[in-house]
This record gives C-alpha cells, structure tokens and sequence, in this order.
C-alpha cells in the first residue's frame, strides 16, 4: 500500500515538473496539472474504496466463520466431555483386566512353586 501511494506520488510530482517546465502558457500548464491531479486524486480513491471492499468482505467472511465456530463450541465441548468420560472408563477398566492378570500369574506362579517343591521333596526312584 506505501509503494502504491509513493508511486502515485511521483507520478503526480512528475507530472508537474513535466507541466512546469513545458512550452505551454501558464494557464494551459495550470489546467492540465489540474486534471492530472484530479485522476490521480480519482485513481487514489478508487484504490482506497476497492481495497475497503475487500477488506470488508474478509471481515464479513472472518465473522461467519467465528459465528460458526462459536455455533459449535457447545457441541465441541460436549464432545470433549464424552471422549474425556471414554477415555477415564477405558483406562479404569484396563487397570482392573491388568490387575486381575497380575493375580492371576501370582496364583500360577505360587501353583508352579509349590508343584515344584513338591517334586523336589518326591523321593526319586533310581
């Protein structure tokens, strides 16, 4: 945006020093500066309307899309609340089958030391 204003800039000072040192009368010069600082005066507010339009219309599409999301934010978060309810059942769940398991190899651990002592205490028949 400062690079189109600078280049408008020196085209109208440009233009001037063009008409200033131009072999026209001085009321020529004067009326034809006066029509090239009136299209750039034009083309500048041209620019600065079409770029208010869009920016306008950015804004317009930023503020859907925030409605929308603010639309969902409930949803989300009841979503959030049942993932989050999921995810605390499954893992009570897996550290009651987990410590079930380690009963259970307790149980089979103690079955097996105890058949082992037994067969150690066996005499073994030579």
């Amino acid at each position: 945006m400062k690079m189109i204003l600078g280049l408008l800039g020196g085209a109208v000072l440009g233009a001037g020093a063009a008409l200033l040192f131009a072999p026209q009368s001085g009321r020529a010069s004067r009326a034809l500066l006066r029509d090239k600082a009136t299209k750039c005066t034009h083309d500048v507010q041209d620019l600065v309307q079409s770029k208010g339009e869009h920016l306008r219309n950015k804004l317009q599409g930023f503020k859907h899309h925030a409605v929308e999301l603010a639309e969902k934010a409930p949803d989300l978060q009841e979503m959030t609340d049942d993932l989050a309810q999921r995810g605390h059942e499954i893992l009570d769940r897996g550290q009651e089958v987990l410590s079930h398991g380690m009963d259970a190899l307790t149980k089979a651990k103690s079955a097996l030391d105890t058949a082992l002592d037994e067969e150690e205490a066996e005499p073994t028949l030579a």
